[in-house]
């Protein structure tokens, strides 16, 4: 039987290395026929996920040990991910759509007693938390997608999404949409804030209206002739 058919590596099945290669790869074949049968065997994302990382750090900390504190930043984010997710094909899905290395990286403030601004997507907050969170562009259409509105199922799912931004900040949250929105082909149109917004209790809310004020009226001056023709 090859490993092929039957799920499993030994030795004989790695002709091709030889030293510690052998003993490195044995390891980590092991390894992935063990999640395989985690899997089977109805683990969840969060348990195989843990135990990946527990042999990739040890890995990483002896490779990478100028940065291997922001990478295991990064792990972190990964693993918070892995322990929303219901299966690993969701899992995958969400990092295919929002890849960690593209929106958890190091940022850094302009003065040492700056914070850092950190530009996120919802669906990689989860799991983390911020003294201040701005929720922008909060309209029908976006929040929840207008892609989700087909069955009810989607539109929970998006008041779920919701749910996670709303409560990633510690002290205070700011949710904001505008009132026009320009749309390519069809110009300026009037908006509509998420639906989902009309079921906060107002008491809950301090509504703000950001508005542009009109430019200020030129001084008034002595008559400038009008040129004309002659």
């Amino acid at each position: 039987a090859t490993a092929t058919e039957t799920g499993r590596v030994d030795a004989e099945t790695l002709p091709a290395l030889r030293g510690p290669a052998t003993a490195g790869a044995l390891v980590l074949a092991r390894l992935i026929t063990s999640l395989r049968d985690d899997a089977t065997a109805g683990a969840t994302v969060e348990a195989q996920t843990e135990r990946l990382l527990a042999y990739y750090r040890p890995l990483m900390e002896r490779l990478y040990p100028d940065d291997a504190a922001a990478r295991a930043d990064d792990l972190d984010a990964f693993a918070a991910l892995a322990a929303a997710a219901p299966t690993r094909a969701a899992f995958l899905e969400t990092l295919a759509l929002d890849p960690i290395d593209a929106s958890a990286g190091p940022a850094e403030g302009t003065f040492v007693d700056e914070a850092p601004l950190v530009l996120s997507t919802v669906h990689s907050a989860k799991g983390l938390e911020f003294d201040t969170v701005f929720l922008i562009h909060a309209l029908d259409g976006i929040l929840p997608s207008h892609y989700a509105l087909r069955t009810p199922e989607e539109t929970d799912e998006e008041r779920r999404l919701l749910y996670v931004a709303l409560t990633r900040a510690e002290t205070s949250l700011y949710v904001s949409h505008p009132l026009v929105h320009y749309r390519r082909g069809s110009g300026a149109i009037l908006t509509e804030p998420s639906r989902f917004l009309a079921g906060i209790p107002e008491a809950l809310l301090e509504p703000w209206s950001l508005v542009d004020e009109a430019p200020p009226a030129l001084p008034a001056g002595p008559d400038v002739p009008q040129l004309g023709p002659g």
